[in-house]
C-alpha cells in the first residue's frame, strides 16, 4: 500500500460529515425559503432534487451519501 491509501479512511469519513451537514444546512435552507417565500439561486442538481421530492428528497439523498462514505471510511479504517 502506498502511503497515501493508508491515510484515506479519515478523508472518506470526514466528507461523509461534511455531506451529513450539508444535509442538515439544507433543510434548514429550504425551510427557511419555504416560510419566507420568495427564489434564491443553488446548485441546477439541488434544484433538480428539490423540484422532484421537495426537501425531503433533497437532504435525504445528500445525507444517504454521508452515512455511506462513513461506513465506508470505517470499513477502510478496520481494513488497515
Amino acid at each position: 500500500m502506498s502511503n497515501d491509501s493508508e491515510g484515506a479512511w479519515w478523508k472518506t469519513l470526514g466528507f461523509g460529515l461534511f455531506m451529513i451537514g450539508i444535509s442538515v444546512f439544507l433543510y434548514y435552507f429550504f425551510t427557511d425559503m419555504e416560510t419566507n417565500g420568495g427564489s434564491r439561486r443553488i446548485h441546477w442538481l439541488v434544484a433538480v432534487l428539490y423540484n422532484i421530492g421537495g426537501k425531503w428528497i433533497t437532504c435525504s439523498v445528500f445525507g444517504l451519501i454521508g452515512v455511506l462514505l462513513i461506513g465506508l471510511g470505517i470499513k477502510e479504517f478496520n481494513d488497515r
